[in-house]
């Protein structure tokens, strides 16, 4: 019988085909690939983190620093309120008093409040406007009650020295004397006019003759 030659097949091995992919960067997946281009932004991230958490605390200083000035200004209507007590030619003790106990009370605070820069910045705020508003209106009870307690002094001793020369003649000349002096320095330390002073003058002569 005849013999039927065998075909060898032979499978050619061959690479497998690669996509058609188009030049450039690799394709990242999962953080494959170059560090400096990961599939997330961590700087950008950072920045916004880092805005919203700056908005924040702006937030919370603003609203903190609202309560201290609540504070500063109780505190400082406080003390104006205690230091007015000294009255007349004791009023003076009045700055005294609010000099010394206004710095302790802020500090007090400063301390127990302020915590962050921004908070600082608000409380020294608050601390020059209460400050000023303390030692302008004490300064004005003060020069009140010095005005009111020179004028019922002068007044007060020139009454008593007119009555006494309307009591006794004798006394009348060196009465009118005095009382001239007097309201010369009267005049002159209180800022009054020249013409006050004359009218002063004549006005007093006047009563202690009539009244003589």
């Amino acid at each position: 019988m005849p013999t039927v030659p065998r075909v060898e097949q032979r499978v050619e091995e061959r690479p497998a085909p690669t996509p058609n992919l188009p030049s450039g960067d690799t394709p990242e997946i999962s953080g494959i690939g170059q560090p400096e281009k990961t599939a997330f932004n961590m700087e950008g991230v950072n920045k916004v983190v880092d805005a919203l958490i700056q908005k924040e605390i702006e937030r919370v200083d603003e609203a903190v620093g609202l309560d201290n000035d609540l504070k500063m200004s109780l505190v400082t209507d406080a003390i104006e309120e205690s230091a007015k007590r000294h009255r007349g030619r004791d009023a003076g003790l009045a700055l005294d008093e609010s000099r010394k106990n206004f710095p302790e009370a802020a500090e007090k605070i400063r301390k127990e409040s302020v915590k962050t820069r921004g908070q600082e910045d608000r409380f020294n705020r608050s601390l020059a406007r209460n400050t000023l508003k303390l030692e302008t209106n004490i300064g004005s009870h003060v020069s009140r009650e010095h005005d009111s307690y020179v004028e019922t002094s002068y007044t007060a001793f020139k009454l008593q020295a007119i009555d006494e020369a309307g009591k006794n003649r004798e006394l009348l000349e060196s009465t009118i004397k005095e009382l001239e002096e007097r309201a010369r320095r009267h005049g002159e330390l209180n800022g009054k006019p020249e013409e006050w002073i004359q009218l002063e003058i004549k006005s007093n002569t006047s009563t202690m003759v009539l009244g003589a």
